[in-house]
């Protein structure tokens, strides 16, 4: 409970409309080996809800915001940044923009280069991640070797095509 000069300070604090930004993995849900299953906690739920009601909430994450929408149902009055700042979604509107079709189509070509290397034909499954506007090479779960063989490759592709940058994760 707070003090009545905290609930002061939160009220001037808040008439201000300043906006709140919560990153979804490993800030409102832990990191997980298995990305599917994480789950948003009701209370984490309720809490930036009732948040919203005093500022503006937005919740970013590398996922898509197809994805990150789904752990948030009923809550139009968030914005939420999905695919690294790729895609945005304010009052139930999604944004979009010429350059994620560019971001698309190169991405698909990408795609077309990175199936011609035989370590995708021989080792590589379900830890690639197509989310529309970005990549994402989930090594967690990998043998080392495999996951320096493949860093390499996906470097020697990007420097090779352009046009992307490559972003270490934990």
């Amino acid at each position: 409970m707070l003090s009545s000069v905290g609930l002061r300070f939160l009220r001037e604090f808040f008439i201000r409309r300043p906006m709140i930004i919560f990153d979804f993995d490993g800030t409102l849900v832990p990191i997980s080996s298995n990305r599917d299953r994480v789950q948003l906690h009701e209370l984490t739920r309720a809490l930036i809800h009732r948040l919203s009601l005093w500022t503006s909430v937005a919740v970013v994450s590398g996922r898509e915001i197809s994805d990150l929408i789904k752990k948030f149902p009923d809550s139009n009055q968030l914005i939420f940044s999905g695919n690294h700042g790729g895609e945005v979604r304010v009052s139930k509107r999604i944004y979009n923009s010429p350059e994620q079709d560019r971001a698309r189509r190169h991405l698909e070509a990408f795609l077309k280069e990175l199936n011609g290397f035989q370590l995708r034909k021989t080792h590589f499954t379900s830890t690639l991640e197509n989310k529309g506007l970005s990549l994402t090479f989930h090594w967690r779960d990998s043998e080392p070797a495999l996951a320096l063989a493949w860093d390499l490759q996906i470097r020697h592709l990007t420097d090779r095509m352009g046009g992307f940058r490559v972003i270490p994760g934990i």
